[in-house]
C-alpha cells in the first residue's frame, strides 16, 4: 500500500516537475530532481526488501510441520449488568471478579470481549 503510494506520489512530483521546468521557472531543477530520484530509488528499494523478508519469514519450510490453530469459541457469560444501585456494587464487584478477572480459564485478551 505506502508502495503504490510512493510511486503514486513520485509520478505526481515528475509531472509537476516537468511543468516547472518548461517554464523555466526552477534553476536547480536538475541537481532536485536528481536528489528526489536518490530518495525516491531508497524508499521504494527498501520497502521492497522489507516486504520479501517478510514473505520469506511467513513460508512455512518444507521439512517442518505445520500446526492448525484453532480458535474455540467460548460460551457467553452471563454476567449481569450494573443497576446503579449503590447497595449493589459489592455483590456485582463481586461477581465479576469471579466469572472474569480472576478466572484462569479465559485469556486476558478475551476478558475484554
Amino acid at each position: 500500500m505506502r508502495l503504490k503510494l510512493i510511486n503514486e506520489s513520485w509520478e505526481k512530483y515528475s509531472e509537476a516537475q516537468d511543468e516547472l521546468e518548461e517554464i523555466g521557472h526552477d534553476s536547480n531543477s536538475q541537481q532536485q530532481r536528481d536528489e528526489m530520484e536518490e530518495r525516491y530509488c531508497y524508499l521504494t528499494g527498501f520497502i521492497q526488501t522489507k516486504m520479501k523478508e517478510l514473505e520469506l519469514t511467513m513460508v512455512p519450510e518444507s521439512n517442518v510441520t505445520t500446526e492448525l490453530v484453532v480458535k474455540p469459541k467460548f460460551p457467553q457469560l452471563s454476567v449481569p449488568k450494573f443497576s446503579g444501585n449503590l447497595q449493589d456494587w459489592v455483590t456485582f464487584k463481586d461477581t465479576i471478579l469471579l466469572l472474569v478477572v480472576d478466572s484462569t480459564t479465559i485469556a486476558n485478551i478475551q476478558k475484554f470481549h
